[in-house]
């Protein structure tokens, strides 16, 4: 079963908040470029206290994999070694 949604936004206050404290993921730079790394200062700059701000917003879209199921059958065969 799966469920598919399309469009839409949600506002992310917790990656907000993380950015504040200096603890938000996409502040880690390491890996990157030295051209292209970036300050804290940089990031810190989005925060904007508790004021809803464009850079926080993320598509809301998703799909997901509700269930699954899975079978399988045994060789009575098979069955004698465990007994």
């Amino acid at each position: 079963m799966i469920d598919i949604k399309s469009g839409g936004d949600v506002y992310n206050r917790k990656s907000q908040w993380l950015t504040r404290d200096s603890r938000n993921g996409i502040m880690d730079q390491t890996g990157k470029a030295d051209d292209k790394k970036k300050a804290f200062g940089y990031f810190q700059g989005f925060y904007d206290v508790n004021t809803n701000n464009s850079y926080w917003v993320e598509d809301g879209g998703f799909v997901k994999l509700r269930e699954v199921s899975l079978s399988y059958q045994i060789n009575p065969e098979n069955l004698n070694i465990l007994g």
